[in-house]
């Protein structure tokens, strides 16, 4: 996108176009210094938000050349309720598989293994959890946190030997982020 800065014009796409009486054609766009005589610069433009968190109010500022985004939060109550729901999808997933097991076990008439029961208790007791944490969420920053936990990860052999890029060595540590409401 550019601007000419002669009347405010935001213009979305290389077209032709009239400065000062005179019409230039859309290859007058790929003359940066001619273009910019003519008072028609490149916009740049800040980066967009994080939709989940926030929408924005976006302005042309003339002066800057420049397309301005400010964040506006998103409504917590809003985004936990989204997270809850989330949160159902994936017990819900997670336990497809056992009550598949859990009713053909039951048709043939054989005992339910104690693994899969351990199993089906620990994504009860971890949703539980995490559905309390959620709860307990009161800000947007606390919010983007729990989706994305810092923490350090130190490289292995088993890195090393998946890894092509021979800059890692074993014992150097990188931060990385874990994802509370989805990584269990």
């Amino acid at each position: 996108m550019y601007i000419n800065i002669n009347n405010s014009e935001v213009i979305n796409k290389a077209t032709q176009v009239e400065v000062g009486g005179t019409t230039y054609p859309r290859a007058v766009f790929g003359d940066t210094e001619k273009l910019n005589s003519l008072g028609i610069y490149k916009l740049t433009e800040d980066a967009i938000p994080n939709r989940r968190y926030y929408t924005y109010n976006e302005v042309v500022n003339v002066k800057t050349r420049n397309i301005d985004r400010t964040p506006i939060p998103r409504d917590v109550d809003s985004l936990k309720a989204t997270m809850l729901s989330e949160l159902k999808q994936m017990q819900k997933d997670k336990l497809s598989d056992i009550d598949w097991y859990w009713l053909r076990e039951q048709k043939i008439g054989t005992p339910v293994p104690s693994e899969i029961n351990e199993l089906a208790s620990y994504i009860y007791t971890k949703s539980n959890e995490i559905e309390v944490a959620i709860d307990s969420l009161n800000t947007i920053d606390d919010i983007i946190l729990y989706e994305a936990t810092p923490y350090e990860y130190t490289y292995t052999e088993e890195d090393i030997a998946e890894d092509i890029d021979s800059n890692i060595k074993v014992g150097d540590t990188v931060t990385r982020y874990k994802n509370n409401l989805k990584d269990w």
